[in-house]
């Protein structure tokens, strides 16, 4: 058999490539750079690359394992090798929104991942969206897909049959003729699951592309006005090319770490770990330099935060400068001139940086 014909018969699956077919990065949950774990509430990251926001009623969001051996181990069968999920959970029930509230649990494709599809033109490709989900309450939940503008939206609804079973979900989604779909380093489009909404974002139909901002389908529950404590679980999300649904593309924890990296690095462990290696106060300036160089480039360049406690003899702040999509210079000033300054002069402080979409 030629090279052509291995490639044809092993090169792809259901029409898209053998590797890396799922444009969602961190679908199974298992990255959590910046909570290590913990809950979260409104309009922040409970697990690396998927967001949240919320804006009426009060909602609980957090990485949880499905395994046995995990302490935060959530009972019911686990779908077949996933480890880990991402938790929702009513706090506080609301079930009287305003018309253009929304909340959602939510990710973000950048443009220079999705460009083999044709979005915006009349070669567009069909997609398919596939993940595992358990509830609580048992009825129709949603899932919307737009562009960046969030000006044309599909919204679909997927059926959870029994509450608190994993059940396995597919969503084919038409390519979108029209729109526009950035093909460089911005956010280009975002899935996103309903979890309550004002009447102005619920579509006026559903399965089909509308000119509009729309972020959860006709006739889906709002679970935000559920009853405080229940649940909503998510793991598996895969977008990809075609209109079969493939096995998860589980692909080395190495890699999707280094691709969430891409978009968020926390140098040192939230909480904060001396992470200074050395800098030598000049005689003139009284000035120590420390370098950090990002163990993966950034999507752009963005000014890095400390977090924690920076204190190096006088200087109780550092100043961050210098900074690229590959590193940044923190540096301390007013110090004595010609000291050798180490990790043991800083505590507990840690930097991060978020390039996100």
């Amino acid at each position: 058999m030629t090279n052509a014909a291995l490639l044809g018969t092993f090169g792809d699956v259901g029409g898209g490539p053998l590797m890396f077919r799922n444009k969602i990065i961190n679908g199974d949950m298992r990255i959590d750079q910046r909570n290590l774990g913990a809950a979260v509430g409104a309009n922040l990251y409970p697990v690396d690359r998927f967001s949240n926001q919320v804006t009426y009623g009060t909602l609980s969001f957090q990485q949880r394992s499905i395994t046995s051996t995990d302490s935060n181990y959530e009972s019911g069968s686990a779908p077949d090798g996933f480890k880990n999920s991402v938790k929702i959970s009513v706090t506080t029930s609301n079930s009287s929104p305003a018309t253009t509230d929304r909340n959602t649990f939510q990710t973000n494709v950048e443009g220079l991942n999705h460009s083999d599809l044709n979005w915006g033109t009349a070669s567009a490709k069909p997609i398919t969206i596939s993940f595992w989900c358990k509830a609580s309450v048992a009825g129709v939940y949603s899932l919307a897909i737009q562009n960046y503008a969030n000006d044309l939206s599909y919204c679909s609804t997927f059926t959870i049959s029994s509450a608190n079973t994993w059940e396995y979900k597919t969503i084919v989604v038409p390519g979108p003729t029209s729109g526009s779909w950035p093909t460089t380093s911005t956010s280009a489009i975002t899935v996103r699951f309903g979890l309550g909404m004002g009447s102005l974002r619920v579509a006026t139909s559903n399965n089909t592309w509308l000119s509009g901002d729309y972020r959860q389908a006709t006739g889906a529950l709002q679970f935000t006005g559920q009853a405080n404590g229940s649940t909503l679980y998510l793991t598996g999300v895969q977008f990809e090319a075609g209109s079969v649904a493939t096995p998860f593309e589980q692909r080395p924890v190495g890699m999707e770490l280094s691709l969430c990296q891409r978009y968020y690095e926390q140098i040192g462990e939230p909480g904060g770990a001396d992470l200074v290696l050395g800098g030598v106060a000049t005689a003139g300036s009284q000035t120590a330099y420390y370098c950090f160089s990002y163990k993966v480039t950034k999507r752009t360049s963005v000014s890095p935060v400390k977090n924690g406690t920076w204190t190096v003899a006088n200087s109780t702040q550092p100043i961050i400068g210098n900074w690229t999509a590959t590193g940044f210079r923190a540096y301390a000033t007013s110090l004595a001139a010609g000291l050798f300054y180490t990790h043991n002069d800083v505590t507990q402080c840690n930097f991060s940086v978020s390039a996100e979409l």
